[in-house]
């Protein structure tokens, strides 16, 4: 009994051990197809990235031209106060002209 004891302890133990083994390639197995779809994760990670940083550069380019614009829209203000000034200035110089001609 205790032979036939021993061989099936060591047959149950040559079985676990294959399922240990079986389980163990079957882990790696998934955890290869893991870190494969992680690495596609990332390189769509990264060209989303790269799409990003693109927009990014673009808005950054679309500020630069409105603040550009802005600029020009000051400068345009500044010149249309500078005409309104001439102007006022012109019409009432026109008006002294015109009460010294009716004098």
């Amino acid at each position: 009994m205790k032979v036939e004891t021993n061989k099936l302890k060591k047959t149950v133990e040559r079985y676990n051990m294959r399922n240990i083994v079986d389980e163990m390639g079957a882990i790696s197995i998934e955890r290869d197809n893991l870190k494969k779809k992680l690495e596609e994760m990332n390189f769509v990670n990264i060209e989303e990235v790269a799409e990003i940083s693109i927009l990014e550069e673009k808005i950054e380019e679309m500020k630069f031209i409105s603040a550009q614009e802005a600029g020009r829209v000051v400068i345009l203000e500044k010149k249309i106060k500078k005409l309104k000034a001439i102007i006022f200035i012109s019409c009432a110089l026109f008006l002294v002209f015109l009460v010294g001609m009716m004098k």
